[in-house]
């Protein structure tokens, strides 16, 4: 093991995080709040409402707001009035803005960051992006990466609709990054735009009212610091507009990622230069994170793939299109799909007949599904694999959720820990709107977790219902065609955690290393679908309690050049839509051998069947590819090719789905480890940016 110590060791940060600049950026659009009111109301056509305008001017006097700075104008809200609506749907206006302004207003605060910084924006080998202000896949992180010209190397997280404590959680999350990884420089960007919360006067209405205001969503930055008996710590309380950036060598001891730590004397001893090293070691797990439990779960629907066909056709009203249904027919058994699981029913298409029309507007209805029913079908994975990982609930730290199915506040991360009845202390990260690929990020930010603070277990769950992309039939679009086809529901759960108790946690796979590549220009070459998995992920298992199931030895993301077409997916009032290109196979395939020789350089592995695989299938077509690039034999993919054909592409759950199947099908056939027989293994996704992700498993 001195070989394995000495790889942990060399990946590993020495010193504290410590936030070395900072930029902030505003539109250039300033209103007085005193001024305010009569401006709203006008630009509204609510000038006959006096009595409420008198109201939002005491509501403005009492905000103690002076200014504030918008991006929208009395220009655009002419040109779009129906942001000036209470009531009237308009969240594609507000998409149509939002995902292009974002990513540049928070290019200028990152450029101010990194002037700052006085280093090269080719040193970032990380990105953290939080915005309540709409959603894309690819994201605003993509799109920023493009904008600053960072690396195509550079690992990214985006973060939607989380409000305003993710400006502290930003930083949490970029602790552990930088403190894992040794050289990493993360660069943190907040970016908020009222475009998706402004809206006309209700007199019903005092809440939006007051956010009219200002008392909630503000285009504008605030950072506070604060200092604990000589050892500095940072709190944001609102980083709209605002970037960050942490890195990993400094001599300012930071919190644990559970909060302010309760001794005051630990921060006191930290501040001297002998404990800093003894403290962070303190904090530290000895060995690489590990796959110590996962569990699965489906809704109960069953649709045969044979028989889907005539399903879809009859639940649309569609029928009178016989030659589109054949040619559907068709699409259906080119997938190799055998069943898929759904929660969408009859009954419940009947009773939500805008759901089945290929246009109407259905939005609301599609966000009153999702947002109970991802988190109930969530719990059911993630109570599995509870179960399997033999300890008490009060035991899982952290949670990173991942749903590309609806978007709430709280969001589902939060309902699924009401669900479970888990300690209120868990840390939370929820991913939103990141399709397949996100399936691995999670296992790679839980990893940095589960390395970084001692005792963690990570709760890892991916959820998916494809409710938002069900949608009647279109003789023009092939795309939308195929991916009824294609997508189904399912959820998946993960515990990851570091040095396993013994005789308790039993280790499945080691996270040696991870990894992302965005391919560029190929942000069309795919779009996702939802699906739900469950992982607990920690490092140092005890001894007799836990048991490892695989380590997490390194994790990195890769963004593949010219390919921002390749596949993407966007939210509009219809539902989620999606594209992918044909070349979409050849570009994956082209792209993942440099990502396995980078990954396995340490290892000086280079055949590829030497390895297990746990690969997201995303279709036959592109397992046939990597089969053919990269020189597999035919049972490497045989679990990613088994699920697929069970159960549909689930997006970010799939990956996870595969895992399981990899460990149960080694037991099943006595392999002397949980990977098909052998040590060393690669987990791979790929999604929206072109973007891939690899872990490297044990």
């Amino acid at each position: 093991m001195a070989s394995l110590h000495a790889m942990r060791k060399a990946q590993r940060a020495r010193g504290p995080a410590t936030i070395m600049a900072i930029g902030t950026a505003n539109p250039p659009n300033l209103y007085e709040q005193s001024t305010y009111p009569d401006y709203y109301f006008r630009v509204t056509n609510s000038e006959h409402m006096q009595e409420l305008k008198h109201k939002f001017q005491r509501i403005c006097e009492k905000t103690m707001v002076k200014r504030r700075y918008l991006y929208l104008t009395e220009e655009i809200l002419k040109e779009r009035p129906k942001l000036c609506s209470y009531m009237e749907p308009s969240f594609d206006d507000r998409q149509d803005i939002v995902v292009e302004e974002v990513p540049k207003l928070a290019k200028e605060a990152a450029t101010k960051a990194i002037k700052e910084w006085g280093r090269s924006m080719s040193d970032i080998t990380h990105l953290v992006f939080c915005s309540i202000s709409g959603i894309d896949m690819p994201g605003a992180d993509y799109r920023l990466a493009k904008l600053l010209g960072l690396p195509l190397s550079v690992n990214r997280i985006m973060l939607y609709s989380q409000a305003c404590h993710m400006g502290a959680a930003m930083l949490r999350i970029a602790k552990d990054l930088a403190e894992n990884n040794k050289g990493a420089r993360v660069l943190v960007v907040s970016c908020e735009i009222t475009v998706l919360s402004f809206r006309g006067p209700d007199e019903h209405d005092f809440q939006a009212l007051a956010g009219q205001a200002g008392k909630c969503l503000l285009d504008q930055q605030t950072l506070a610091s604060l200092y604990c008996d000589g050892t500095r710590d940072y709190y944001n309380t609102d980083t709209r507009n605002s970037l960050y950036k942490a890195y990993e060598e400094g001599e300012t001891p930071r919190s644990s990622s559970r909060g302010f730590l309760p001794h005051h004397s630990s921060y006191v001893y930290a501040a001297t230069m002998a404990g800093i090293h003894a403290f962070r070691k303190a904090q530290r797990p000895q060995r690489p994170a590990t796959i110590m439990a996962i569990g699965t779960a489906n809704p109960p629907n069953l649709y045969e793939q044979s028989t889907f066909p005539d399903f879809y056709f009859r639940v649309t009203n569609s029928d009178h299109m016989p030659e589109l249904k054949d040619k559907f027919r068709r699409i259906c058994g080119k997938t190799m799909i055998k069943k898929r699981y759904m929660h969408l029913t009859e009954e419940v298409l009947k009773q939500k007949p805008g759901m089945c029309s290929y246009m109407d507007p259905s939005f609301d209805e599609r966000q009153e599904i999702v947002v109970e029913e991802v988190p109930r079908l969530a719990k059911e994975a993630a109570a599995k694999a509870i179960k399997e990982w033999g300890r008490d609930k009060s035991g899982i730290t952290h949670l990173v959720f991942c749903s590309t199915s609806g978007i709430d506040m709280p969001g589902a991360d939060y309902r699924l820990v009401k669900l479970l009845d888990l300690p209120l202390s868990v840390n939370r990260i929820m991913l939103y709107n990141q399709a397949c690929h996100i399936g691995a990020q999670m296992l790679r930010i839980a990893k940095d977790i589960a390395e970084n603070n001692k005792d963690a277990r990570v709760l890892v769950v991916a959820c998916e219902l494809n409710t938002l992309i069900f949608r009647g039939p279109d003789e023009r679009d092939f795309l939308s065609l195929a991916g009824q086809a294609a997508f189904a529901d399912g959820a998946a759960a993960v515990i990851v955690g570091a040095d396993p108790i013994q005789g308790v946690e039993k280790p499945i796979f080691e996270m040696m290393s991870a990894s992302q590549v965005t391919v560029p220009d190929c942000e069309k070459a795919v779009g996702g679908h939802l699906k739900e998995i469950a992982v607990i992920v920690g490092a140092d298992p005890i001894q007799g309690v836990e048991n490892p199931i695989f380590e997490m030895m390194s994790a990195a993301q890769v963004t593949v050049p010219d390919c921002e077409k390749a596949v993407g997916g966007h939210l509009k009032e219809i539902g989620l839509t999606f594209h992918f290109m044909n070349q979409l196979p050849m570009l994956i395939s082209n792209n993942l051998e440099n990502c396995l020789l980078e990954a396995f350089k340490p290892l000086g592995i280079t055949d590829w069947n030497e390895v297990f695989w746990v690969s997201h299938p995303g279709n036959w077509g592109i397992m046939d590819a990597i089969e053919k690039k990269v020189g597999l034999k035919q049972e490497k993919l045989r679990s990613s090719r088994h699920v697929f054909g069970e159960y549909g592409n689930m997006m970010s759950a799939t990956v996870l789905f595969v895992m399981d199947d990899v460990r149960k099908r080694s037991a099943a056939e006595g392999r002397a480890t949980t990977g098909d027989g052998l040590e060393w293994g690669v987990l791979f996704g790929f999604g929206p940016g072109l973007t891939i992700e690899t872990v490297v498993l044990r």
